[in-house]
């Protein structure tokens, strides 16, 4: 399998079905990170948002707390999305601070080319390890506490149920965006406008 699909939203929840044991949440919630960020990609210098890490939180959250309504589930992906900017800027804080070993390994290097780097290697992947587990567990908390607010003291609507045709058109947003063309923008707010003015008068 080609590296460039290990980390993809897709292959991640196909994965997290031996864990979670539903197949329907995994892929659902893994088809919605996937179109949502279809169109950002890692590029020389540029950073994406890590769409890894509000999947993460979102299953091993239902599947803590047994979310089985669809619409909390869909507020909870909704929470999560946002996390995906904060692992971006764990990576980004990481790098920079990586600049200090990186220029003294240079240093090394050209003074003694055997210089071993092994060391140095395996302690920036466990300072990254150590703050990655960090704030995933500390997100967990937060958005948990979220959710159970959200539950308790914000009435959710169960009759009308919202299934996940309808949470992938939220998403499908991400990949209008990724064809670059003006007219598919246009076509995607008129639709948007004209479904939205349907479910208003004509429900």
């Amino acid at each position: 399998m080609p590296v460039g699909l290990v980390d993809r939203p897709i292959t991640i929840s196909l994965l997290f079905v031996f864990f979670v044991q539903d197949i329907e949440l995994c892929l659902g919630a893994g088809i919605f990170f996937e179109l949502l960020w279809l169109d950002s990609f890692p590029a020389g210098t540029y950073i994406p948002p890590q769409r890894q890490f509000p999947l993460f939180l979102t299953l091993a959250i239902s599947s803590n707390i047994s979310i089985t309504n669809p619409n909390i589930f869909y507020i909870l992906l909704i929470i999560t999305i946002p996390f995906a900017h904060i692992g971006k800027w764990l990576e980004r804080f990481h790098r920079i601070a990586q600049n200090k070993d990186y220029d003294k390994i240079t240093k090394k290097i050209t003074t003694l080319p055997s210089y071993p780097l092994g060391p140095r290697l395996i302690k920036s992947l466990m300072q990254l390890l150590l703050i990655n587990i960090t704030v995933f567990f500390i997100s967990c908390i937060i958005v948990t506490k979220a959710i159970t607010i959200l539950h308790n003291y914000i009435p959710l609507s169960t009759s009308t149920k919202i299934d996940w045709p309808v949470i992938w058109t939220v998403s499908f947003i991400g990949g209008i965006l990724s064809l670059r063309i003006k007219k598919s923008y246009l076509t995607f707010i008129v639709s948007y406008v004209a479904a939205a003015i349907m479910l208003v008068f004509f429900q």
